[in-house]
């Protein structure tokens, strides 16, 4: 890419401009769809685990084994 540390500066002022021009309803409405995408997000991502499913997947204990465990 061209101009590797000015252009992305460029780039982040230019952005910065454009939001500073957005009133609180816009704010507002940025908030709660940033929250509902992030719980979506994340939500999706911990019941779809890979690593979660193979770190419980050695691990063989039911009920009725865990009352022999002595401590």
């Amino acid at each position: 890419m061209p101009l590797v540390p000015l252009l992305p500066c460029l780039g982040i002022i230019g952005n910065y401009a454009l939001i500073s021009g957005f009133d609180l309803r816009t704010w507002i409405y940025y908030g709660f769809y940033l929250l509902a995408g992030l719980i979506v997000y994340f939500g999706y991502g911990i019941t779809h685990s890979k690593l979660e499913q193979n770190l419980f997947e050695g691990c063989s204990v039911v009920a009725s084994d865990a009352d022999d465990i002595q401590m």
